[in-house]
């Protein structure tokens, strides 16, 4: 769980991240090389320009998009629905370095290359030490339950737990 500090430190980051994603797709539409339409920039592969690493970027924004946009809705989604989905978080977080090396005119520059590293290298160790920690935890047996008792994941009356 984070902090009031960190978790309004995290909502800050997360909503600047999608705005400079959008930022980016809008700017593409000003390309004068691509000429990409919206269509183009918003549907996953569907351009010409490098339609699969395109599309995986397009794939990986809309689903940061939702998925960071969901928070909003936690309350009604359910606490623990909510948690699982964010889980996904890091999976679009991948689409989207992979779009950045394998969709750019500059992909294969040494500069472009240490760009994207030097903050994805600490956050892919955090995220690999996140899924070792849910791997984990789902190896975990359950402990036994006594008869009657509620599991604290359960939802009861419609409430999370």
């Amino acid at each position: 769980m984070l902090g009031g500090d960190a978790r309004v430190l995290h909502e800050a980051l997360a909503l600047a991240t999608l705005s400079a994603i959008a930022v980016h797709g809008a700017a593409l539409l000003g390309d004068r090389f691509l000429h990409p339409s919206l269509l183009d920039i918003s549907i996953p592969f569907t351009g010409a320009y490098r339609p699969l690493w395109t599309g995986i970027g397009i794939v990986g924004g809309w689903g940061l998009a939702g998925l960071g946009l969901s928070y909003y809705a936690r309350h009604s989604i359910g606490q623990s629905r909510w948690r699982t989905l964010h889980r996904l978080t890091g999976l679009f977080w991948l689409l989207g370095i992979a779009h950045a090396i394998g969709a750019g005119s500059d992909a294969g520059q040494a500069w472009l290359l240490v760009t994207v590293a030097i903050p994805a290298g600490p956050a892919l160790v955090l995220l690999l030490g996140r899924f070792g920690e849910l791997t984990a935890e789902w190896l975990r047996e359950p402990a036994p339950q006594q008869p009657g008792a509620r599991r604290p994941d359960v939802a009861v009356n419609g409430q999370e737990g």
